[in-house]
């Protein structure tokens, strides 16, 4: 199997920022006396425009989404300014093999362009990163391809050889329908059955990757195929 190129999630893949958006959750909730969790379906690895249309949905015409949303941002703000943003195990090294390998990468996240800029920059991954798609540069959320076709345009390279490391449930169907090479590194949550058919591997940490690569490289992998081993598990 060739490996031409690697797609990226952000939020809980190269960085742990999904645990700081589960908190702003519990925020606004007590905040506001809201249950902002019942009755909703998986919304991680969706952009802010199907995420507004999911909860207007299911709170009515009178929810007020963008109050609800200034609430956690503003949580989300202090709480990064007073504890930072931890990067994910691996990610600088797993960098650094790509270099070596003279493979390219780029990240395809849902948040907007400006969050996961600032995000970025926060933790000195800006220039790791020059190649992004951003959520509010697609029309279609995860679990549609669309964001990973259009990472794919950015690296020159074809789904069946680019691999795309995710951790969320919609971005692993995103991947799968796109025809790319999906792989999951679990933040919180682990595959279930449907996510485990669709998955190439998964990985513990991103460090898991490393050897991986080293695997595709040897002449019996290409002739093998797709195993369903997985690391750690």
């Amino acid at each position: 199997m060739r490996i031409s190129g690697v797609i990226f999630d952000m939020d809980g893949l190269m960085l742990d920022t999904e645990r700081i958006a589960q908190l702003s959750i519990d925020y606004a909730q007590e905040r506001l006396g809201l249950d902002l969790r019942s009755g909703l379906p998986d919304m991680m690895g969706m952009n802010a425009v199907q995420i507004r249309q999911v909860q207007m949905k299911r709170f009515g015409p009178d929810f007020d989404y963008e109050g609800v949303r200034a609430v956690r941002a503003a949580f989300r703000q202090r709480y990064i300014q007073e504890y930072g943003i931890p990067v994910k195990p691996g990610l600088q090294e797993l960098i650094a093999q790509l270099r070596q390998r003279g493979l390219r990468w780029a990240m395809a996240t849902s948040s907007a362009a400006q969050t996961a800029e600032d995000n970025l920059r926060r933790t000195g991954l800006l220039e790791d990163f020059p190649l992004r798609v951003c959520g509010d540069m697609v029309e279609r959320s995860k679990p549609d391809p669309q964001i990973f076709y259009a990472a794919a345009e950015l690296l020159h390279t074809r789904p069946q050889e680019t691999l795309v490391l995710e951790d969320s449930y919609n971005g692993i169907r995103a991947a799968a329908a796109g025809g790319f090479l999906p792989c999951m590194v679990p933040d919180l949550r682990e595959p279930d059955e449907e996510i485990r058919s669709l998955l190439l591997r998964r990985f513990d940490t991103l460090f898991d990757v490393i050897p991986f690569l080293e695997e595709m490289d040897r002449p019996a992998a290409s002739a093998e195929g797709p195993r369903e081993c997985q690391t750690g598990r």
